[in-house]
């Protein structure tokens, strides 16, 4: 079948006047248009011979069936082609030019029943091109327009009725086409917005996925960089720390020396502290901190937190002081985290204050629902805040103005911390204060009571190690190696190095160790892949394996347990924290260790 040049870009231009989702709706009523076009032939039978009935009963049913081959692809949403499409255009045309003879006989019967029957049959034709008008402008010129025109035609030039006043007809008629014109224009401008809009909505979601993405990549990258600048500020300052306590112990130094030593160790310290705060808050803008409820005793904490501040305070010549109040007893929640805050909020006492000294408070109280309500409150007569600055320095880089910061040095973070932390668990926190006279700090929560356990341990500290211990340090840093040596020196710990992941499973193979230090970022061979060559070790599988190592996220940490170490030492390491690693993964009593036999 061959088609001009006209009929060809009519039909490619079809499924931009939405003539497929016409086609495929045209396809599903078929079923009530058959029934319709039965009833409509039985009527006629009526009003006029039943064999013209019978006959354009066929012919609509034919049609239909037509009609039902020429649609089925668009209906099942297949691509149409040209032929196909054609064939259904030629469908419309014959199915609007039968129902408009039918219409057409009921005219020519001059009866006033078949008049009114006719008018029934092309109005409803009329509202019927109305309503696909929003699917297509084409579908609305040839159901709807077409037949209005017709109709005008009938009544003008067809002598049925004779003496019919035609003015009116004209009039009214043409009236009703306008209303249908009209009335479709509106539908297909209301479809047309519906499509925009959903276009836009479409749009807008892949901008949104597309932001997403970006989002998520900028967080991963955020991660990368805080997990990288962790580490390696991390790594130096392990050597600092840690030798600038050795340098304190040591009685080889003049006074000068002492003091110059004790300047670095405290100026390390204040750079540790930096570190971790910037870390914490990271965790915290980003939904990472995880609480972790344990059952704790609240006057416990504080005790430990103020022994470990105790050394500042006589250095500054304060006194420092735990006081508690009412109720007593264990409670349940994240004590470490708890920890954290006392610790800043001491931290941040003794440091602005130059005379008197700091008093902490632990007060308990019963609460409702079977918990207690804990208030912990650190006083202090330091420098005070002023009215205005007691909610600003809760917000990160604040300290109230830039000469505290200029004077007592830090990045202003942590009461941020402690603010977000308090508010993570359900608490709260404030501040009072006088300038000159001194500062409260304090925050409340209620927790739930926790069951008092007569043979509770708390976490070990340093135990003393029972019998000689071998231990392996795969380290590729050699200062690292230098400074655990050092800290290790004066007990009964032998000490044999390896520089990376492949040396360790070497030495492995050749001796038997009680216990092995990695760390975890190494070349050759990085300490996760190691361990996992050493647990594949026969001989070795069972040997305590401790990361020792500068990252110290929560996903790092875990990365190293699923890879088979037992337990994550961070840098900078902390003396009596090695001792306590040590002494614990190399005890006779720990159960659940099999260590390898030489």
């Amino acid at each position: 079948m061959g088609y001009g040049p006209g009929w060809e870009t009519l039909l490619i231009s079809l499924p931009g006047h939405r003539f497929d989702e016409f086609a495929a709706e045209t396809h599903e009523n078929l079923p009530p248009r058959a029934s319709a076009a039965v009833g409509a032939a039985c009527v006629a039978a009526l009003v006029m011979p039943w064999r013209i009935c019978a006959a354009w009963a066929a012919a609509a049913i034919a049609l239909e069936t037509w009609g039902w081959f020429a649609s089925r692809r668009q209906h099942r949403r297949l691509p149409a082609t040209l032929g196909q499409r054609a064939s259904f255009l030629a469908y419309i045309f014959a199915l609007t030019a039968v129902w408009f003879a039918l219409a057409l006989l009921f005219w020519r019967t001059g009866t006033l029943d078949g008049a009114v029957c006719a008018a029934i049959i092309w109005i409803s034709m009329i509202g019927f091109g109305q309503t696909f008008g929003s699917r297509s402008v084409l579908a609305f010129a040839l159901c709807g327009v077409g037949p209005a025109m017709g109709v005008l035609a009938v009544t003008l030039f067809d002598p049925t009725y004779a003496g019919l006043r035609r003015g009116p007809i004209m009039g009214v008629m043409a009236l009703g086409l306008g209303f249908a014109v009209s009335g479709a224009r509106q539908t297909l401008c209301a479809a047309r917005r519906h499509e925009e809009t959903r276009k836009a909505l479409v749009e807008s979601e892949a901008e949104q996925r597309v932001l997403a993405g970006r989002a998520e990549a900028a967080a991963a990258a955020k991660a990368d960089f805080l997990a990288n600048m962790t580490h390696e500020l991390r790594t130096p300052l392990n050597a600092i720390v840690g030798f600038a306590g050795v340098l304190q112990e040591s009685a080889e130094l003049s006074e000068r020396d002492a003091r110059h030593a004790k300047l670095i160790a405290e100026a390390s310290e204040t750079l540790l502290v930096v570190v971790n705060d910037v870390l914490d808050f990271s965790k915290l803008e980003s939904g990472a901190l995880e609480l972790d409820s344990q059952p704790f005793d609240p006057f416990a904490v504080v005790r430990s937190v103020a022994m470990l501040a105790a050394n500042q305070a006589t250095a500054r010549g304060l006194t420092l002081e735990v006081r508690s109040e009412g109720e007593s007893g264990r409670l349940s929640g994240d004590g470490a985290r708890l920890r954290q805050v006392v610790l800043n909020l001491i931290s941040n006492a003794l440091k602005f204050t130059s005379e008197g000294g700091v008093v902490v408070t632990v007060e308990q109280r019963a609460a409702d629902g079977g918990r207690r309500a804990l208030r912990i409150a650190v006083s202090d007569t330091g420098i005070g805040v002023a009215p205005s600055q007691r909610e600003a320095i809760f917000e990160r880089f604040n300290q109230g103005d830039a000469s505290i910061s200029r004077r007592f040095g830090g990045a202003g973070l942590g009461l941020a911390i402690c603010r977000r932390i308090v508010d993570l668990m359900g608490g709260r926190m404030g501040v009072e204060s006088a300038v000159g006279r001194g500062s409260t700090f304090w925050f409340e929560l209620e927790l739930p009571a926790a069951p008092d356990e007569a043979g509770t341990h708390a976490a070990a500290d340093a135990q003393e190690l029972d019998r000689p211990v071998r231990l392996l340090l795969v380290e590729d840093i050699d200062v690292n190696r230098e400074l655990v040596r050092v800290m290790l020196a004066p007990f009964d710990i032998s000490v044999e190095t390896a520089g990376n992941g492949a040396e360790a499973i070497e030495a492995l193979r050749r001796a038997s160790y009680d216990i092995v230090l990695m760390d975890v970022q190494m070349p050759v061979m990085d300490g996760l892949t190691a361990t996992r060559h050493i647990r594949a070790l026969p001989a070795r599988r069972r040997i305590p394996i401790i990361a020792m190592t500068a990252n110290v996220l929560p996903e790092q940490v875990q990365r190293c347990l699923e890879a088979g170490m037992d337990g994550h030492l961070g840098k900078p390491i902390r003396p009596a924290a090695l001792l306590e690693t040590i002494a614990r993964w190399t005890s006779p009593a720990e159960p659940a260790r099999e260590r390898a036999a030489g």
